[in-house]
């Protein structure tokens, strides 16, 4: 019985470490969505509509439209693996409170 018991704690120990790497990750995913929802993604969108503008007047280049165009999709990347980081830190989460009961 008593191994039982020191077994039990010990995947108890383990299952709270992870637990707490998976909130970490969620936690970073999560500010990282944010930070790039709220600033960076708009500041990228701005300086495209910017640059395909000045192009139209002639006070931009094509390199420099086609540029901001792939500084736009680096972040949407970005903003895609930051929600994918932050999806499998919740179904982790969620796998590992839904447990059996130890």
């Amino acid at each position: 019985i008593r191994m039982v018991e020191v077994e039990k704690a010990e995947v108890r120990r383990q299952m709270t470490l992870e637990l707490s790497d998976a909130y970490q990750s969620l936690r970073q995913a999560s500010l990282a969505v944010k930070s790039l929802n709220d600033r960076l993604l708009p500041a990228a969108q701005t300086t495209l509509d910017e640059t395909q503008t000045g192009y139209q007047r002639g006070q931009f280049s094509l390199q420099a439209v086609l540029g901001s165009r792939e500084a736009l999709f680096e972040i949407r990347q970005q903003q895609f693996d930051a929600i994918s980081q932050y999806l499998k830190a919740k179904t982790q989460i969620e796998n590992l409170t839904q447990s059996v009961s130890l």
